[in-house]
């Protein structure tokens, strides 16, 4: 029975997009049927999508930029999956109307686009004990029953912080959250928004903490195999306070969700423009700093004030990645996002895809 409903309903997708595909391969306009596989999940935009490396991309979640349908077709012409991002408030968790409004609209827009599911990013403060907790579940539940219903054969994950300990007061249920999903996608990044000791720069994604993260979520319950560890192709950049020394740069106190100081005070800078605008002006040359297995460097900008700007390269993605191979059990690895690099240096793009391809190669 199954069977024969998924036949019909992939023949209705087929009627009603043989008269409007815009694809050169109407079968490009359909959703695609992969079965479960590790995975590579990536957020871009539709404007850089014809310079990805489609080699071992599994999902591209389109999350800025116009919306091209050509992007869908061409991810289709290379077996990539392409996702809709898709926020929800939680001030409208206990709100029954805008939640099916919600679902309605979500589901609606990924008929029209073609798309094969949806990345759910909620990041909304949820404390221990509090209803919204369970109210949380119940949404991604619905989310993910109407999005499999409406589309044969579609996604849907949801986006966590680096551990389901409370962090950034994201109390959720992780657990029944994985039992709703395909997957967790793990953004082992902002890895400094909770800073608990003293308020000073640090590295954007540690591998210490992304270790700690990953055991944590297994340890409430997650599977391994639903885990997808996403990782930054961008850095923060801190303004010191006066320096008692070039490594230790102190930051002001910024109050949030509980700590006294975080990274939100700290602008993203892209990978590109790190090596293109903020590397040539540097202080202290690019250092490398082995507890957190990460780079770093100071500059002084133009009102004479001392910066440490802290990020990720290929060399620290990659040893990332080989942490995540050599587990053997998580589902996949993650990029947040494309777009953050120069595709005209080609170089510097094959040097951060092959950091993250690693993943699929023995």
């Amino acid at each position: 029975m199954v069977a024969v409903v998924l036949f019909l309903t992939l023949s209705l997708y087929s009627i009603a997009y043989s008269q409007k595909c815009p694809c050169a391969n109407p079968e490009w306009c359909k959703p695609l049927q992969t079965p479960p596989r590790k995975e590579f999940l990536a957020f871009g935009s539709s404007d850089n999508h014809t310079k990805f490396d489609y080699s071992h991309l599994t999902t591209l979640a389109w999350w800025s930029g116009n919306y091209d349908p050509q992007m869908v077709c061409h991810a289709h012409s290379r077996g990539t999956r392409v996702v809709l991002p898709v926020f929800f408030s939680g001030s409208s968790l206990n709100n029954m109307t805008a939640r099916k409004l919600w679902l309605e609209s979500t589901v609606k827009e990924v008929k029209e686009k073609m798309l094969d599911g949806v990345n759910f990013d909620f990041e909304d403060a949820i404390p221990l004990g509090s209803p919204n907790k369970a109210l949380l579940t119940s949404l991604v539940q619905e989310l993910y029953t109407e999005v499999k219903k409406a589309v044969p054969g579609s996604q849907v994950s949801f986006d966590a912080g680096w551990s389901p300990e409370c962090i950034d007061v994201r109390c959720y249920d992780y657990k029944a959250i994985g039992e709703a999903t395909d997957f967790i996608v793990v953004m082992d990044y902002d890895e400094q928004s909770q800073i608990f000791g003293a308020c000073k720069a640090g590295a954007n994604s540690p591998l210490p903490y992304l270790i700690k993260g990953m055991d944590a979520f297994m340890q409430v319950g997650v599977p391994a195999d639903k885990l997808v560890m996403a990782l930054p192709w961008y850095g923060h950049d801190f303004t010191c306070l006066a320096q008692k020394n070039v490594t230790v740069c102190p930051i002001p106190y910024a109050p949030w969700r509980g700590v006294k100081c975080t990274d939100a005070q700290a602008p993203e800078i892209f990978y590109k423009d790190i090596l293109a605008d903020y590397v040539p002006r540097s202080t202290t040359g690019v250092r490398w700093e082995k507890e957190s297995e990460s780079p770093w460097f100071n500059y002084v900008d133009n009102d004479h004030k001392t910066h440490q700007l802290w990020f990720d390269n290929p060399e620290s993605l990659r040893m990332k990645v080989d942490w995540a191979k050599h587990t053997g059990r998580l589902r996949g690895v993650g990029v947040f996002t494309l777009d953050y690099v120069d595709y005209d240096d080609k170089k510097q793009a094959k040097e951060m895809w092959d950091a993250m391809n690693s993943f699929f190669q023995q």
